[in-house]
């Protein structure tokens, strides 16, 4: 069997969809770490959750191992850099991006950001549910840095 025939067949570790909100994710992370610090899941396009400090720094810094390139990204979609980009190809993009999360800078955005997310947050709870991930995380962002 390939290296590659053999990371794409997992078994899932774990569901994140499954965990209470009430209860929160901590509990459930504190038990994989001790019985599976780096669960697989196959949700969304499947991933594998770090779930120890030192793994993800050890991981972080060992680019020729662990990647944010995507193997299989799904057809319509955009590549993404920096987020899915290792370096040399990060770098000028982190270059670029680094003076808009300096202290200073964001102090200065503070207010701005406040009203932001209090503009965005309100409509999800007048609905009652929301993906925070879809309608705050993810382009929250990016209206920051625009605006």
């Amino acid at each position: 069997m390939t290296a590659e025939a053999a990371s794409t067949q997992h078994q899932a570790d774990w569901s994140p969809s499954a965990i209470d909100p009430e209860a929160g994710p901590y509990e459930a992370l504190a038990a994989l770490r001790e019985s599976c610090p780096a669960p697989w899941t196959d949700e969304g396009h499947g991933y594998w959750t770090v779930t120890r400090y030192a793994d993800i720094v050890a991981m972080a810094r060992d680019t020729e191992t662990f990647s944010n390139v995507p193997r299989h990204p799904p057809i319509g979609t955009m590549y993404t850099p920096p987020l899915e980009a290792d370096r040399p190809r990060h770098t000028p993009f982190r270059r670029a991006l680094n003076p808009f999360f300096k202290r200073d800078y964001l102090t200065a955005k503070e207010g701005m950001v406040r009203e932001l997310a209090v503009e965005m947050i309100q409509p999800l709870l007048e609905a009652g549910t929301a993906d925070y991930s879809q309608q705050l995380c993810q382009p929250m962002p990016a209206i920051v840095l625009c605006r």
